[in-house]
């Protein structure tokens, strides 16, 4: 190999104008960035705070336990479901099969979030007739306390009706007192 000359660099430089990033899951925008749920993370999910969990949304910070959503700096974030604000009932009974995607806005200018800094707004699937019904119960054992929800959403032509019905319980057999 003495006395061969380098073989000349293969390598081309083209100028790109424009670069735009496709993905399945998640699409980025200037004013929003917009994530679709895998059925994998539906099916795990139990609430729209545990899908938002699952989703691993780098903006925001989910906190399961407390069922709170936070932006990544920890300020508050309001949650909407197809622009509607969301109560923690709502986000307690969504049903994650029914939700095609998940909007994050940093200071959205539309007026249905209503002057929100931080919004959440989750689009699901909208029912003509039907709907469908929730049951979720938590027990702690350890402390003796729990609760229970049942949750019924049921929709007729334009009009939904959303039903909950929740309870809890708390018994400290230490000190003597129980509360409901």
């Amino acid at each position: 190999m003495l006395g061969q000359a380098p073989a000349p660099d293969s390598t081309r430089v083209n100028r790109l104008e424009e670069i735009t990033v496709v993905a399945r899951t998640a699409v980025a925008d200037a004013g929003k960035t917009v994530y679709m749920p895998t059925m994998r993370q539906k099916e795990a999910a139990a609430d729209g705070v545990a899908l938002l969990a699952l989703m691993n949304i780098p903006q925001l910070d989910v906190n399961p336990m407390s069922a709170t959503v936070k932006t990544a700096s920890g300020q508050p974030a309001s949650i909407f479901i197809n622009f509607h604000p969301a109560s923690p009932q709502d986000l307690a009974g969504l049903n994650p099969a029914d939700v095609r995607k998940v909007e994050y806005l940093d200071f959205p200018s539309d007026p249905r979030f209503l002057g929100a800094k931080h919004a959440v707004n989750f689009f699901t699937r909208q029912y003509m007739y039907g709907g469908y019904t929730k049951l979720s119960a938590k027990e702690r054992f350890l402390i003796s306390s729990g609760e229970a929800a049942l949750y019924s959403k049921f929709a007729h032509r334009s009009m939904e009706y959303d039903v909950m019905l929740s309870g809890d319980y708390d018994y400290n057999r230490h000190i003597g007192t129980s509360g409901t």
